[in-house]
């Protein structure tokens, strides 16, 4: 009987240790923001903790990596892909960011779906933090991560 309980035991406290990390994370990016934290120009580094280089996407001459430009001041939203640049209106409490509507973009052809799943996360944001520096935004079962690029 011992031998049929230990391994339940066991089951059972390692599923109530995942349950308390997945709390414990959509609490920390529940905590409200000031809004004007979001203000400025940011660089992607990460997706899902992944470090991410455009240049492994798109073999493009002279691409850069994906940004994110945020106005809270006159609920502005842009940036650019890797391969297109793009802008929109956005409104911003707490801790979303929402697009308003359609983006306009630039129409230069990339090839591949990076683009379609950046602007995707975009517009789909559950909620975002900053802390030190980084901008951290969670989008479905999507997480990216943008470093605040000094101007």
């Amino acid at each position: 009987m011992l031998r049929l309980l230990i391994p339940i035991f066991i089951i059972l406290w390692s599923c109530s240790e995942k349950t308390t990390d997945h709390n414990e994370q959509a609490k920390d990016t529940q905590v409200a923001i000031d809004i004007s934290q979001l203000d400025g120009n940011w660089k992607l580094t990460t997706v899902n903790d992944t470090l991410f280089d455009i240049h492994q996407v798109y073999d493009l001459e002279d691409n850069k990596q994906p940004t994110l430009m945020i106005d809270t001041k006159n609920n502005k939203i842009g940036g650019y892909t890797g391969c297109n640049g793009f802008g929109g209106e956005a409104s911003y409490e707490q801790n979303k960011i929402k697009i308003n509507g359609p983006m306009e973009m630039t129409e230069q052809a990339c090839g591949g779906d990076w683009e379609e799943r950046y602007l995707q996360m975009l517009h789909h944001i559950d909620s975002c933090k900053v802390e030190t520096q980084l901008l951290i935004i969670v989008s479905a079962d999507q997480r990216m991560t943008f470093k605040k690029v000094e101007e």
